[in-house]
């Protein structure tokens, strides 16, 4: 088997999480990321995206390989009862020439409580970066005053479901800041949690 890969975390915020994983994603993965992705002609900012799908079969394909690792990743460092194949399709999008994705929230993020009956609610999100803008790019969380300027190989992990069990009040609401020279390649899960 392969060896472990290493990588450091820091986290940014603690609750809801924030965390950037420096240097998860090998070279390999990022190509592989970018080789699948197919764009529609003249896409811009968040319109240019392609959704990628794993093979079903846990570990063997390179693909489903990462998947299984982010979402290890996610579940160790969260407590989520999350799977890579419980997950949603991976969204490879790029930026450029100003693109950028306005502010949202990914899953709930009105500090309701999380009833056990919501299973398969997203609960948090990873962002892998293949490619970083020159200049901007950047992901902003503006309520939180956490601003992450990821550099290549970089995992960002965000949850919206707190440690007592109610989904964020609004803290993991983000946005991709306007690409201004260069351009930036991003992937994207959301993770459901399944009990």
């Amino acid at each position: 088997s392969a060896p472990a890969l290493e990588y450091v975390v820091d986290v940014l915020n603690e609750d809801p999480l924030i965390a950037v994983a420096h240097g998860f994603l090998t070279p390999m993965e990022c190509e592989l990321l970018q080789q699948k992705a197919v764009y529609k002609h003249g896409c811009t900012g968040c319109d240019c995206k392609s959704d990628l799908f794993l093979d079903g079969d846990e570990g063997s394909a390179a693909l489903t390989r990462f998947a299984s690792r982010q979402t290890a990743f996610v579940r160790s460092l969260t407590g989520y009862d999350v799977t890579a194949l419980g997950a949603e399709p991976i969204r490879q999008s790029l930026y450029d020439n100003e693109g950028e994705c306005s502010i949202h929230c990914d899953g709930e993020c009105y500090g309701a409580p999380h009833p056990p009956e919501c299973e398969g609610t997203r609960v948090a999100t990873t962002v892998a970066y293949c490619e970083v803008a020159e200049l901007g790019g950047q992901t902003s969380f503006p309520r939180g005053g956490v601003i992450v300027q990821p550099q290549v190989g970089d995992l960002v992990l965000f949850g919206y479901l707190r440690a007592n069990r109610t989904m964020d009040s609004g803290y993991s609401e983000h946005s991709g800041c306007p690409v201004y020279k260069g351009r930036k390649s991003i992937a994207t899960t959301w993770h459901r949690e399944v009990r």
